[in-house]
């Protein structure tokens, strides 16, 4: 059940992020300069990192645990696993804070904002906060993940300036970040420069367990066929009462690259994993109409899901940019808006 933040917290959190704009942080920091917090009575670390050193987009990105630094290694290194942005932006999580304009304010923060009685002038002076997480669009943040904000943003503002004062050198470019550590003996905040924690998505290697399935897979007669399969989100609102936001469908979108035309789209339940989508796919595909020539993909959970059970079907699983896909997926969504 979603609880709504109150007026007190955003009150705060408002003033903190005033003070911190007053910084500047984006003339110390790049987007890739990670600092990492362990907040008392966390578990896991958060970690900031903050936008705007390039001149475009302005604001802090906050990541929780280690899966939310997975989330962040991924948008760092989209290009080259070749990920495309919509499909990046669909599947991460974080609790972001931008400096933007009046018109990019979503509207619920700007109710918000009426309220405190705050008022913002001029492009690039409007702050809003907004919660990313898998599979939903974008919204709000709700009690606890205001709470987050909080926490960090009380510290925030201090790790920057010891940034901006030199009080810790750290190496960026030898891959360091800056640590924050609270020494409940001295109630002071130590900060360091670590090397970067490893970040890297997992995925699983998954082997279909059932040998009589997986013999007769391997005896379909072998086709001609070339298929493009790819995720990807929609990045259109599907409201359900059962969910506390919008959800931002993903599909399994499969294209005869021959042919080039769609064969099958699939609109996953938000319970539904990666995994069992690729092979409802395959599976049925291969029973049916024979094993194809080649897949190409560039999705990592189609590797996860289709490596092994290629492999050993003697089905070429291949990375490719998929530029006829996004071509395809491109023209769709324009119709749909």
């Amino acid at each position: 059940m979603r609880k709504e933040a109150s007026l007190e917290m955003w009150r705060e959190l408002y003033d903190l992020a005033i003070e911190i704009k007053k910084l500047e942080p984006w003339k110390y920091l790049w987007d890739m300069d990670l600092i990492e917090m362990h907040l008392p009575g966390y578990q896991e670390p958060v970690y900031c990192s903050v936008m705007g050193k390039g001149g475009e987009c302005y604001g802090i990105g906050l990541y929780e645990g280690s899966e939310g630094l997975a989330d962040f290694n991924m948008i760092a290194t989209a290009d080259k696993f070749m990920l495309p942005a919509a499909y990046v932006m669909g599947d991460q999580s974080n609790l972001s804070c931008y400096f933007g304009d009046r018109e990019e304010v979503p509207r619920e923060q700007k109710a918000v904002i009426k309220e405190l009685g705050l008022k913002f002038r001029g492009r690039g002076q409007w702050i809003y906060f907004e919660s990313f997480k898998k599979r939903y669009l974008s919204y709000i943040p709700d009690e606890r993940e205001t709470k987050v904000l909080l926490d960090t943003y009380r510290v925030l503002p201090i790790a920057i300036k010891a940034v901006i004062d030199h009080t810790v050198e750290i190496d960026w470019d030898d891959d360091e970040i800056l640590s924050c550590r609270f020494d409940e003996d001295k109630k002071i905040w130590n900060m360091s420069a670590i090397p970067h924690p490893d970040c890297s998505r997992k995925y699983p290697y998954i082997q279909l367990t059932d040998d009589i399935l997986k013999q007769k897979l391997k005896k379909m007669k072998r086709n001609k066929s070339e298929i493009a399969l790819d995720l990807s989100y929609m990045h259109c609102g599907v409201t359900d009462d059962k969910y506390e936001r919008p959800m931002n469908p993903m599909v399994l979108v499969a294209v005869d690259v021959q042919a080039d035309m769609i064969i099958d789209m699939h609109m996953m339940d938000i319970e539904e994993t990666e995994v069992d989508a690729i092979l409802n796919f395959f599976i049925p595909f291969v029973m049916e109409y024979g094993r194809m020539k080649t897949i190409y993909a560039r999705n990592p959970w189609i590797f996860a899901a289709l490596s092994h059970i290629c492999d050993f079907c003697g089905i070429r699983l291949v990375s490719d940019e998929l530029e006829e896909v996004d071509g395809i997926l491109e023209d769709m969504m324009s119709m749909m808006r």
